[in-house]
């Protein structure tokens, strides 16, 4: 209980105190019942003004977090609709010759520089059902940017299949940016 509203029960407001008068004690309670409400009213608005300023916080920090995980994943690409397994046992290696074949890309040494590489977390799915996405995490945002144009500039023609399924890539955005 508030100390506010422990003060207010302190008072003596016993019979005996308001004089043998039924009336007078009565009156004694409810002012003391009075004075309690608009304690617990001052309070309820000191409360609620809090939580106001603590839900703008708890909004502004979810924006914060939310684009730093953003920038953290600017140099990333979803690739969907690689089957699973052709990646083979290492996925770095068999994607930095893999993307500049597949897209029919000019590199120096007829790779792309890859920092790391991993399917998304998912149960496996059904036969109709959607492969789980690659996530590769590219060397140089540079090399990003010309993949994605690269797919973007052949998927329009529908040449991005491999092994009779259909490719696409994709940025990588966090789960916030994807529901907007």
């Amino acid at each position: 209980m508030p100390r506010s509203l422990k003060k207010a029960e302190k008072k003596d407001s016993s019979p005996s105190a308001a004089s043998d008068n039924p009336l007078n004690w009565r009156t004694v309670k409810l002012d003391e019942a009075e004075r309690r409400i608009v304690v617990a009213e001052e309070l309820a608005d000191s409360m609620q003004a809090r939580v106001s300023t603590l839900e703008n916080q708890i909004v502004s920090l979810t924006e914060h977090a939310d684009d730093l995980e953003n920038r953290g994943r600017r140099k990333n690409i979803r690739i969907v609709g690689l089957p699973e397994g052709a990646e083979g046992s290492n996925a770095v290696t068999f994607l930095q010759k893999w993307i500049p074949e597949f897209l029919q890309l000019q590199t120096e040494g007829g790779y792309v520089k890859i920092e790391r590489a991993h399917r998304t977390i998912a149960p496996r799915p059904g036969v109709k059902e959607r492969l789980p996405p690659l996530v590769v995490r590219m060397h140089h945002f540079g090399d990003r940017q010309r993949i994605l144009d690269a797919s973007r500039k052949l998927s329009t023609h529908d040449n991005l299949r491999f092994e009779n399924n259909k490719i696409f890539f994709f940025q990588d955005f966090s789960a916030l940016v994807i529901r907007k």
